[in-house]
């Protein structure tokens, strides 16, 4: 039996627009502490987050506000655990 060969994958092709977008966001990421600074919080001051737990609610909340303090559409969803 022959080797199986996967798929090439579609390249996914941005617009320039897009591509320059897209630098200009991971130039951003790179050169901020932002994330750290935000698992640093979770890390230090809200502390394990096992799935129910008071914690875990205490941390969606938290992240919930950050995404929405800088801008972005949030939208949380009950789930069961």
């Amino acid at each position: 039996m022959p080797p199986q060969s996967s798929p090439s994958p579609t390249p996914i092709i941005f617009s320039p627009q897009t591509l320059a977008d897209l630098k200009r966001l991971q130039q951003a990421a790179l050169s901020s502490d932002y994330a750290y600074k935000e698992v640093a919080h979770l890390a230090n001051h809200i502390g394990p987050r096992l799935s129910g737990s008071a914690q875990a609610a205490k941390s969606v909340a938290y992240v919930a506000s950050e995404l929405k303090a800088i801008g972005c559409e949030v939208q949380l969803e009950k789930v069961m655990v």
